[in-house]
């Protein structure tokens, strides 16, 4: 009997004594030093996570972030959980070669998700990775532009069929892309039967969504044990069934068919020119079954992982798209103008000499002082006009001050201008009087201020001066922004460019550069001059642009078909596909389970720490993007990031989507497809629904759009009747002008000619 009760105080000891490990333990930690909600003892923030609704949590872990900063600690026991939203902290911890454990709460999703891509690590994620990376191969997505095209085609042809009646989005699109999932990465095209089963398996994407996040503000079911004898995790468990039978029905018919066609279609074979022909994602796997690399379990857990990946953060995507779209009718059609992004000014801090120096080495040989090309950091910028393409330009400014006086003339030349005393005798030479001052702002440009404004205008309309190859302007406001564009076609005028610039400050001019070429003689450069009137350098400059339906039109022209090189040259409509996902990251957050003590700048970050990196608020941090709220495509216009891990929206470092190109490509033909053929109007204009995360960003309410079909011709019908005009004119032409040649050889009168106009 002592025995006994010994034997069951140790057990009860043993069992206070783990849980006091696990849940009570507070060992000294760096990260306790950062800010958070505040931490009760013992539980820490457990309770604020009990309370959290599901449709709240990303709403409160924003508020979070604006009230904390881009790093704050939330404590659940021993457990601390580090957010972090800024580049610098993002870059470190995503580009992090060892620490790529996937945190806790993917673990609840083993059940489902196995070991594959998403929730593997260490040697076995490397392994797996290498397998699937061959099956985003750029020749594998060229076969499936055929499939992602018909399906493209199935989808505008159904919502023809609305005739204009309102659409919910998020089940329409889910369908669209489930299916094209299936039918290029997994080789099975679902048929119309299965619908049941395809509404089934969504429902259950959804559902497990759902359960994860309550079971992670549920800290006690945290326990496998505990939650799989639980009414939810019970419920769980029948949910995950559909979804694994869903799949599991996709292996099997794929497997049927190679076995049915004996290897023909998908045989180890070359492709015509002496390389092995890529396979598609399921039949790689197959045959890696068969060479042993995996097992059936293995299949299963990627397919699983793919089918949920490939369609449901695709059809988030495209949801949220179609709603930015429908709200912006001016990114559907003819917008007009385009912003190209300047970047902000900074005091260079270089003297006048060392200005005058790096202008003596520069390539072009700029002699318009105070807009000297004193390059600091170089921006790329693309401006793209209905008039001219520019290539990939510089752009570098400069700031200078101008005497607020009423009659000022601005005197500039390339070369250098006469000095104080020949410059007076210059003036008085040809007759300019009633001088009240001159100043030489640099030897190359000299203010000359008069009493009147007749006399300035007399200086300004000066013919001697225009000989010697002076330029002289009037100037009677206090600040002048220059701003210098490199890469400008030299076929174009200042003219021409001039009418297709605007900005938000006035420009006053724009002048094309000189530079000297070998032989050492001037001659006009590729570097153009835009001259502000303003106190600061405008945010952006705007050139004519075409929006996504011209785009799409100028580049498909007549064909009707969708190619892979139609897709890149379309920068535009990548433009808008990257700003839907910043505003709205399929994945908002991804968390990492910290397996070596690593430094977070000055703040060193233990093992067993949960880092979450916030995507969400990444995306809209106002140094990052400015006017992040605001939907504007044209700040990927070629204009470089301030911060390479300031956009995200596929991660990035070595665990990054192995399957964005692929999500981009479908993307690109559907939504370039849809806005072809429809006006796209949303059925509350300026509404957005309330988002929650669960596995992903998901809409709370249900979305709903209208699509208008174009009645008119569109440009390839309209080109491709016109060339049939002309030739059925010509064709007419001809016989009538051949029948009146045979009736003046017969001499006979055209029957035609006794008609009267009545008839």
């Amino acid at each position: 009997m002592a025995r006994n009760m010994i034997f069951e105080l140790m057990l009860a000891g043993l069992a206070v004594l783990a849980v006091w490990l696990i849940f009570f333990r507070d060992d000294d930690n760096p990260v306790d030093k950062l800010p958070g909600p505040p931490r009760r003892p013992w539980i820490g923030n457990a309770w604020e996570l009990l309370q959290m609704p599901a449709d709240k949590f990303l709403d409160v872990l924003v508020d979070y972030t604006n009230k904390y900063g881009d790093r704050y600690v939330f404590k659940v026991f021993s457990l601390r959980v580090l957010h972090i939203s800024g580049p610098p902290d993002v870059e470190t911890v995503l580009s992090h070669s060892k620490n790529i454990k996937k945190s806790a709460p993917y673990d609840f999703l083993k059940g489902w998700l196995g070991s594959g891509l998403l929730l593997s690590t260490g040697l076995h994620w490397h392994k797996r990775r290498k397998i699937l990376t061959p099956t985003f191969h750029f020749n594998i997505l060229k076969n499936f532009a055929n499939v992602i095209e018909e399906k493209t085609q199935d989808l505008v042809k159904m919502l023809k069929e609305k005739n204009g009646a309102d659409v919910s989005l998020m089940p329409t699109i889910s369908d669209f892309t489930l299916f094209t999932i299936c039918e290029t990465a997994m080789g099975t095209k679902l048929d119309d039967d299965q619908t049941s089963a395809t509404v089934d398996y969504k429902n259950a994407i959804l559902n497990i969504g759902l359960q994860m996040l309550c079971r992670i503000s549920r800290f006690w079911l945290h326990n496998d044990f505990i939650f799989n004898n639980s009414s939810r995790g019970k419920e769980f468990a029948k949910t995950l069934e559909v979804a694994r039978s869903f799949a599991d029905n996709v292996i099997m018919d794929r497997k049927a068919q190679r076995a049915q066609n004996k290897g023909e279609a998908i045989a180890d074979v070359t492709d015509g020119i002496g390389t092995k022909r890529r396979l598609a994602m399921l039949d790689l796997l197959l045959e890696a079954e068969e060479k042993g690399e995996i097992d059936m379990d293995g299949i299963r857990d990627e397919v699983n992982t793919f089918m949920f990946e490939g369609h449901d953060t695709t059809a988030l995507a495209l949801t949220f798209g179609l709603m930015l779209i429908a709200d912006h009718e001016e990114v559907q059609k003819q917008g007009e103008k385009s912003m190209t992004n300047l970047p902000n000014l900074h005091d260079i801090g270089e003297s006048r000499n060392e200005k005058r120096k790096s202008l003596d080495q520069s390539e072009e040989s700029i002699s318009e002082n105070d807009f000297i090309t004193v390059t600091r950091r170089k921006t790329k910028v693309r401006i793209r006009s209905d008039l001219f393409d520019i290539p990939t330009t510089e752009i570098n400014m400069q700031n200078e001050e101008v005497e607020e006086e009423n009659y000022v003339i601005c005197i500039t030349s390339s070369q250098c201008l006469p000095k104080q005393m020949a410059m007076a005798k210059l003036l008085r030479t040809n007759n300019h009087r009633n001088i009240t001052k001159i100043k030489y702002k640099s030897p190359f440009k000299v203010l000359v201020q008069f009493e009147t404004l007749e006399d300035a205008e007399k200086l300004n309309n000066c013919p001697k001066f225009r000989e010697l190859g002076y330029r002289c302007e009037k100037t009677n406001k206090k600040n002048i922004c220059f701003g210098i564009v490199r890469g400008v076609d030299l076929e174009l005028k200042e003219e021409e460019i001039m009418e297709i610039l605007e900005s938000s400050a006035k420009i006053l001019d724009v002048k094309r550069l000189k530079r000297t070429n070998s032989e050492g003689k001037w001659v006009e450069s590729e570097t153009i001059r835009i001259r502000f009137m303003s106190t600061s350098l405008p945010d952006y400059i705007y050139a004519y642009e075409e929006r996504i339906y011209e785009e799409c039109q100028t580049i498909l022209g007549d064909s009707e078909h969708v190619t892979m090189s139609n897709l890149s040259d379309m920068k535009y409509l990548e433009a808008v596909i990257k700003e839907i996902l910043r505003l709205y990251p399929s994945v908002p957050f991804i968390g990492r389970e910290i397996t070596e003590d690593f430094k977070l700048g000055d703040l060193l970050v233990k093992k067993g720490t949960t880092v979450d990196v916030h995507i969400y608020e990444l995306h809209r941090r106002a140094d990052m993007f400015p006017e992040p709220e605001k939907f504007m495509p044209e700040r990927f216009l070629g204009t470089e990031m301030k911060h390479p891990y300031a956009y995200v929206p596929f991660s990035a470092g070595p665990r990054n989507c192995i399957g964005q190109r692929f999500a981009m490509q479908e993307m690109k033909t559907t939504l370039s497809e849809l806005v072809r053929h429809f006006k796209i109007v949303p059925k509350v204009k300026g509404a957005r629904p309330r988002v929650m995360v669960d596995l992903v960003l998901r809409p709370v309410d249900p979305i709903y759009f209208y699509c208008f079909e174009y009645k008119v011709e569109n440009f390839m019908y309209t080109k491709s009747r016109m060339i049939i005009n002309k030739i059925v004119f010509f064709q007419l032409t001809l016989v009538a002008h051949n029948f009146l040649n045979e009736c003046e050889k017969r001499k006979q009168i055209p029957f035609y000619s006794k008609m009267t106009s009545n008839d």
